[in-house]
């Protein structure tokens, strides 16, 4: 048992201090290095176990990840899941609320090339502290029994309402105007 020295991520290698020694560079283990893969550089100062199945430590493996005094646990609680980041970026997951909690990113990218599907079974709160941006190229449809925005619209094309439009409370389609003359004259604003 030892703590990581130093690492080499260009090759997945560290060096372990044991005591008054210190390894060679060694591999450490991962969940998966196969055609499917999870890169996780373990940190100078982590605890870990030097694993030498033939007995020669020069032939061994790093196992990475054991709680020490200077790397504590960052949850104490039994159904929480939890991936924390030095920067302060969180991931956590607590299986006895069902709720998920992604917290402290700078930037969040999500790209993919196929379809997307968010279905939400309740209510949906979503606050943006700056400008947002939505550009689709194909038609959007929004589908809701009332669409309610508060504050100004601007629009660069066509509206169209298949049913009615009603601007402080004078209806569109069946308004009428007074003062009305036959011949050239303007007819006054809507009553």
């Amino acid at each position: 048992m030892g703590t990581i020295a130093t690492v080499e991520p260009q090759y997945g290698y560290a060096t372990v201090a044991i005591g008054d020694l210190r390894t060679r560079p060694l591999p450490w283990l991962t969940f998966a290095a196969g055609a499917d893969k999870l890169w996780r550089c373990p940190s100078v100062g982590e605890q870990a176990l030097v694993l030498s199945p033939s007995g020669e430590l020069a032939n061994g493996v790093i196992i990475c990840g054991a709680y020490s005094t200077q790397n504590q646990a960052p949850s104490q609680d039994p159904d929480e899941w939890l991936i924390a980041w030095r920067d302060g970026a969180e991931c956590r997951y607590n299986t006895s609320t069902g709720a998920l909690t992604v917290s402290g990113f700078a930037t969040i990218n999500i790209e993919g090339s196929g379809k997307a599907t968010i279905n939400i079974g309740g209510d949906a709160d979503v606050t943006i502290g700056g400008e947002a941006n939505l550009e689709v190229t194909g038609n959007v449809n929004v589908k809701t029994p009332t669409l309610a925005l508060d504050g100004d619209m601007t629009c660069t094309g066509t509206i169209t309402a298949e049913v009615e439009v009603e601007a402080a409370g004078i209806s569109l389609t069946t308004h009428k105007h007074g003062g009305v003359q036959t011949g050239g004259g303007q007819t006054g604003i809507p009553v």
